[in-house]
């Protein structure tokens, strides 16, 4: 992105930017007077050869030329998630119950791509897992059933992604 001022130019007409060794298009980038001072915003595609020249301007008068460069946009690139577990956090199952728990929630930033529900005991099944939709923040759960005459103890944990900025 970049700001394009032509100063005093000696005639009216235009100023017409685009990559290096393209084609000139039609449209004008900036269209003057004779003696103005004026400005536009323009978006220019610069060349991605080798080359060191990188944009061409063409202009149809004699003029002073200023540009501000204010902004750029580079190519998107194929990352990698960066993913981290929270930390495991145990729940106390009553006898004989069925009962569900909130997993930790993720650390700022990071999205809850799966949680995780697991139990040493015996007599004390899964009945499931997923997102609370009741619970603030997107929060997971894991759903258990005990069958067992006395309380157990489950734990719940997520893993947690996001995708790493530049």
């Amino acid at each position: 992105m970049i700001n394009f001022t032509v100063v005093s130019p000696s005639a009216a007409g235009y100023i017409t930017a685009f990559p290096y060794l393209a084609s000139q298009p039609l449209a004008a980038t900036v269209n003057y007077s004779a003696g103005d001072i004026r400005g536009n915003l323009a978006i220019v595609r610069l060349d991605q050869g080798a080359s060191a020249p990188e944009m061409s301007v063409y202009s149809f008068a004699q003029t002073h030329l200023v540009a501000d460069v204010t902004g750029y946009f580079i190519n998107p690139q194929a990352t990698s998630l960066n993913c981290t577990n929270t930390t495991v956090q145990s729940f106390t199952i009553a006898a004989s119950s069925v009962n569900f728990f909130n997993n930790p929630n993720c650390p700022a930033g990071y999205a809850a791509v799966t949680p995780y529900c697991w139990t040493a005991a015996s007599g004390v099944y899964s009945q499931g897992s997923g997102y609370n939709a009741n619970a603030p923040g997107n929060a997971t759960f894991c759903s258990w059933q005990n069958t067992t005459a006395s309380s157990q103890t489950v734990f719940g944990g997520n893993v947690c992604c996001r995708v790493p900025g530049r």
